[in-house]
């Protein structure tokens, strides 16, 4: 099979598996459309490339049943972000039981703008599934099987949101993605403002039916990302972004972690990066770009 990219996020997919990454179909994804990227950036490729994956997170959460968890929320603050939409950061999780089918996995994260807008991703990978919000979902994911929902939000630098993926509690092979803006709930709360109840409620970005019941396993991977197909200067065209992955937290209040914060992919040590994380392992700080 004739490679014209690599799909850095089946990468990380597959890794969490089998402990590699791989090369892996080799189709490119930009909200909306999808592209090739003909030339990925590396140390040999300066001009007119793709450079799509820059830094991985691992998150766990301690004591998780042995039947899986049914929810879990990842709290995301950007700091600092390019005016055009560019960046994706995100979190990917897996099922404990994947039904006899490989590579069944998903993801749920934010592409934020410097001017105010966010769109909010969340994604299947895998046969078998289909969109139950058909306004913000449709078929395919990555330029795979699955099925890929985003919607748009208004998007404040500073702001803690909120990324909430749940188990439906009526049709338990439906799983739901939604997002809210925690930093804005706290404040209107706090303010006694009429509208808190408002502002404090998710939105939702979209829900999709896997086809048979399962959870929610422990551990998973985050990822930032840059993914316009081909950036001119390459490696050093890639813009300045500064972003925390929170720990996530359950319903029932379990002990979670997230660390192990690393640069990869074609600029590793081409770009500007810095990794910082807690000594208690609630956050990760990621720098990135010029």
């Amino acid at each position: 099979m004739k490679c014209f990219a690599r799909n850095t996020r089946v990468e990380r997919k597959m890794s969490f598996h089998i402990g590699l990454l791989l090369l892996a179909l080799c189709v490119f994804y930009f909200p909306g459309t999808r592209v090739r990227a003909e030339t990925w950036c590396s140390s040999s490729s300066s001009t007119n490339c793709a450079i799509g994956g820059i830094v991985s997170v691992n998150y766990a959460v301690s004591n998780a049943p042995p039947q899986g968890l049914t929810s879990i929320t990842f709290p995301f603050t950007v700091f600092s972000i390019p005016a055009a939409n560019g960046y994706f950061f995100a979190q990917q999780f897996y099922f404990i039981n994947t039904n006899n089918e490989s590579g069944q996995g998903a993801y749920i994260g934010i592409q934020p703008a410097g001017n105010g807008t966010n769109n909010a991703h969340f994604s299947f990978f895998g046969t078998g599934s289909s969109s139950v919000n058909m306004a913000n979902c449709s078929t395919g994911a990555d330029g795979g099987n699955g099925t890929t929902c985003q919607l748009t939000v208004q998007f404040a630098v500073g702001h803690q949101y909120n990324l909430t993926v749940y188990r439906d509690a009526k049709k338990t092979s439906v799983w739901h993605g939604e997002i809210v803006d925690n930093t804005a709930c706290q404040v209107t709360t706090a303010r006694g403002e009429r509208d808190a109840s408002t502002v404090c409620t998710p939105t939702e970005i979209g829900a999709w039916n896997i086809g048979y019941t399962t959870a929610l396993a422990s551990n998973g991977v985050g990822f930032v990302e840059y993914f316009p197909s081909s950036v001119p200067t390459g490696c050093s065209g890639l813009p300045y972004a500064d972003v925390e992955f929170g720990a996530p937290s359950t319903p029932d209040g379990l002990t979670s972690t997230v660390n192990g914060e690393s640069s990869y992919g074609g600029c590793l040590g081409s770009v500007n990066y810095s990794g910082s994380q807690s000594t208690h392992n609630l956050w990760v700080r990621a720098e990135t770009g010029w």
